[in-house]
């Protein structure tokens, strides 16, 4: 009788090493990881810096006001947001709009209106109205405005 594939140890060693190169790779191309061993450094830059821009180009595309009113700061803000979240999911560009939204109120030095379109995009599901805590400490309250899109007003304490 032939023995299960499954339970032979060389064959399911094999699959566990090639499991874990596998997740190392990933890493690798979706947060910076370290490269796993075997793999040329400028290839892995050339197909990780891939990834990113077609995850960009995917939002630029479902979210275009948010690219024209970041103009030139759009790819080196969505650079670091990845950084933050790394792994997306390709099918759901809208969840990470939003996502990348809320990133930008609480991290980016942005102007107002580039913080009201963040806010549009935010507030397209769920409440009408929302707080923000800003990393630099302060808050944003965030509006839905009927036919206007939204506004993001910066709250101060006196």
């Amino acid at each position: 009788m032939p023995q299960d594939v499954d339970s032979d140890p060389p064959t399911t060693d094999a699959r566990r090493n090639l499991a874990r190169a596998q997740a190392a790779l990933v890493a690798t191309l979706k947060t910076g990881a370290p490269r796993p061993p075997g793999f040329a450094a400028d290839q892995l830059d050339i197909a990780s810096d891939s990834l990113l821009s077609k995850r960009r180009r995917s939002l630029q595309k479902m979210w275009p006001t948010i690219q024209a009113a970041l103009a030139d700061k759009y790819a080196p803000l969505f650079r670091a947001y990845a950084r933050d979240f790394p792994f997306a999911d390709p099918d759901d560009t809208r969840s990470e709009g939003r996502r990348f939204a809320r990133w930008l109120l609480q991290h980016a030095d942005i102007s107002p209106q580039t913080q009201s379109t963040a806010a549009t995009i935010l507030l397209t599901r769920g409440f009408p109205v929302r707080m923000i805590r800003q990393q630099s400490g302060g808050h944003l309250l965030l509006l839905r405005v009927p036919r206007r899109g939204a506004m993001a007003l910066q709250l101060h304490r006196n």
